[in-house]
């Protein structure tokens, strides 16, 4: 379980660095070590919609959302992900819940 963590750290590093290979590769490898966390399928979903796999992104972020309904960080990067489609209603929807949950953006760097 801590390997997973520090790859799934280690993704959202990669991301914030514009490594965006590394960040899939990295977060995949947390998502296969620990495929049942929500924050890790998250983090996943984060490094495909980063890489431009859109659809990708959000069956792996809802599958997310339905893990743990509750996770702000999820509606968070869901709504980054709708933003990016242009789809500004659920952008907007997903922002709300996110803040409703407690996020706050830039509250943590990756939370898992």
């Amino acid at each position: 379980m801590v390997r997973a963590f520090c790859l799934g750290n280690r993704a959202c590093a990669h991301i914030e660095q514009g490594q965006l290979d590394e960040a899939l590769k990295e977060a995949k490898l947390a998502n296969d070590t620990f495929p049942n966390n929500p924050g890790m399928v998250a983090t996943l979903g984060r490094a495909l919609y980063s890489n431009g796999l859109y659809d990708d992104s959000l069956d792996v972020l809802n599958r997310a959302v339905d893990m743990n309904p509750r996770r702000g960080e999820t509606y968070w990067y869901r709504h980054e992900l709708y933003k990016l489609l242009k789809n500004d209603a659920k952008a907007d929807l997903d922002e709300k819940t996110a803040r409703a949950y407690g996020y706050r953006p830039g509250s943590e760097f990756c939370g898992h």
